[in-house]
């Protein structure tokens, strides 16, 4: 997973060359992808600390509204592949 990571952000990063927008726009999907994937799998190992009672928790406010614009971004590729359209109204601050 860690080469694959690295592999991502240096093709994102142009170390490869310049890449066509539409290829660029997957790499960086890509890259993001993988980047959450290592934070399930460190979800996962967080999940085994807390059953063994090792982790202490803070809570904090957070807005929203960012963490589902980011959700739909990702998902519009695959949805598009679908026929489906994801869109974001909001009527108040989240």
């Amino acid at each position: 997973l860690t080469s694959i990571r690295a592999s991502l952000s240096m093709l994102a990063e142009g170390m490869a060359g310049e890449l066509p927008p539409d290829v660029a726009q997957l790499v960086n999907l890509a890259n993001e992808s993988s980047e959450r994937l290592v934070r399930m799998v460190n979800d996962v190992l967080d999940l085994q600390k807390i059953e063994a009672g090792g982790m202490h928790f803070e809570r904090r406010p957070q807005l929203l509204l960012p963490v589902v614009e980011h959700a739909l971004d990702s998902m519009q590729g695959y949805a598009g592949q679908h026929g489906v359209r994801l869109a974001l109204e909001c009527s108040e601050p989240a």
